[in-house]
């Protein structure tokens, strides 16, 4: 026994010195005598400064509002941006990392920490509930959810909404590194994997491109939900508060024509066809 425990110190006491220079949450991580995670944290590299993925899933970078500094109660400042998103929504990590500490209650409610690479300390707080089986030790690829949006702590009552920080010798806004968003294809093969149907359709949803084809009477299916909720949305008139009347029902009937020539008319798109075409679609992704 002795032996071995020799071999295992010898092993890892390089590693642990390594992880410590690289990574450090308060020294918690090694007060609480984890040294089990110095050697995958020691493998995670060098992502400090790099362009980083949403972190909420369908939270599309016109979506975010930097909400650093803005000022909180007792004279405080915010220390993180609020990431605003459904009841539910998962939430994934933007980049390879281990979990190293997940505590509840206080100000955070349900708050998890990553280690990062190059010494980071990704924080996210006021989650619904932590993703079953993710624990202290997981080690999490890009693109793995560890929870889901929530209001808890002293969000309560608030819309539901993940406060992400990161750290690295004290807070950093991560509003300006946020710039990339998981690709739809990614989306759907995270979300395949979920069980809140509710929130993936409306993630996927949200994420649909502008229709590619022409779309007429014949038309049917998720490319024509798209142009009615468009063409609802944009409210041109009193065609298109029929159409609102009715929903999105996935088929091009007479109403979504009437509403599309009255949208086509109102933006001076020609022809007034009531077919969506190469020029209606050019304007729409212009004006989106």
């Amino acid at each position: 026994m002795k032996i071995v425990l020799i071999i295992l110190s010898i092993f890892l006491i390089p590693y642990i010195g390594n992880a410590q220079t690289i990574w450090k949450d308060n020294d918690y991580t090694w007060e609480r005598g984890n040294p089990s995670l110095a050697i995958p944290i020691q493998e995670l590299g060098d992502t400090k400064h790099e362009t980083l993925r949403i972190p909420v899933l369908g939270v599309l970078k016109e979506d975010l509002k930097d909400t650093w500094g803005d000022a909180r109660s007792k004279g405080r400042t915010h220390e993180g941006i609020d990431i605003f998103a459904p009841l539910g929504t998962p939430i994934v990590s933007p980049t390879k990392a281990v979990v190293t500490r997940i505590d509840y209650g206080g100000t955070g409610g349900t708050v998890l920490y990553t280690a990062n690479g190059g010494g980071e300390t990704f924080y996210y707080a006021h989650l619904q509930k932590i993703k079953e089986g993710i624990q202290v030790g997981s080690i999490l690829k890009r693109g793995d959810v560890l929870g889901y949006v929530g209001n808890s702590g002293n969000a309560k009552g608030a819309n539901p909404h993940l406060h992400f920080t990161i750290y690295n010798d004290g807070p950093l806004n991560p509003y300006p590194r946020l710039t990339k968003e998981f690709s739809k294809e990614d989306q759907e093969e995270i979300l395949s994997n979920e069980k809140n149907t509710k929130v993936a359709e409306s993630v996927k949803e949200k994420n649909i491109s502008t229709p590619k084809v022409t779309l007429n009477s014949k038309s049917k299916g998720d490319s024509v939900i798209w142009l009615q909720k468009y063409l609802i949305e944009k409210q041109s008139g009193p065609q298109a508060k029929k159409l609102a009347s009715v929903g999105a029902t996935g088929t091009f009937g007479p109403l979504t024509k009437s509403a599309l020539i009255e949208f086509q008319k109102k933006e001076g798109i020609t022809p007034s066809s009531g077919i969506y075409g190469p020029k209606t679609k050019a304007y729409i992704e212009k004006n989106l």
